[in-house]
């Protein structure tokens, strides 16, 4: 989607009118996924980016309603929305119009909503640890210090700031997550595979010619 269209007009989903930018955060709604850093990072940007929301879709569960609390006590119900569950196609149409991916899980080990934005040309704001250290690649987003929630919203603010900036963050994004495509990995799968049957033909071969 081209960059203006991440910063202007808008979509609906679930009902629910959603004005761009916005920041999208996919997951499941578990405490170990730390969707509560998130919410506290978008209060903080929504000081620089009064506008900007962000954006959750996922099936409810018994935590959500912990989450709505923290969006209450900070008083950013107008900052956050949760759309519960959605198609597919809505899904993709989130990562397409999103601004930013934010991925605030600070100990998994990949984060395929992390492949998945980067594939529609989004940046990405994690944290400079575990699995972003290796599906963030360089210039294709912000890795905060580990738990440093200023250093999290910054990046957030940063890539909201310059919608050029953003477009050409989201190119190097798209071209990274080329690297992580199901066929590429399958195809290295079968040469090692390819790779030790031969080798294993090799030393039956000696073994039988000594």
């Amino acid at each position: 989607m081209p960059v203006d269209a991440r910063f202007s007009g808008g979509l609906t989903i679930n009902g629910y009118p959603i004005r761009r930018p916005y920041v999208l955060l996919t997951n499941r709604h578990y405490p170990q996924k730390r969707f509560d850093l998130a919410i506290r990072a978008i209060a903080e940007v929504r000081k620089v980016h009064p506008r900007v929301k962000l954006v959750i879709p996922g099936p409810f569960t018994p935590h959500t309603e912990s989450l709505k609390g923290l969006v209450a006590e900070l008083g950013v119900a107008d900052a956050v929305l949760f759309l519960g569950p959605i198609a597919e196609d809505e899904l993709q149409k989130l990562y397409e119009g999103a601004a930013v991916y934010v991925y605030p899980a600070p100990e998994e080990d990949f984060g395929m909503g992390v492949i998945e934005s980067m594939a529609k040309g989004v940046p990405v704001v994690a944290w400079n640890q575990a699995g972003p250290t290796v599906t963030v690649g360089p210039g294709t987003g912000h890795l905060a210090e580990p738990l440093v929630l200023s250093d999290y919203a910054a990046g957030i603010s940063r890539l909201l700031d310059n919608p050029a900036e953003n477009q050409a963050t989201g190119v190097r994004a798209f071209e990274w997550a080329r690297r992580f495509d199901w066929e590429r990995h399958l195809d290295t799968l079968e040469r090692a595979v390819l790779e030790v049957a031969r080798s294993h033909e090799r030393m039956a071969a000696e073994a039988a010619s000594a």
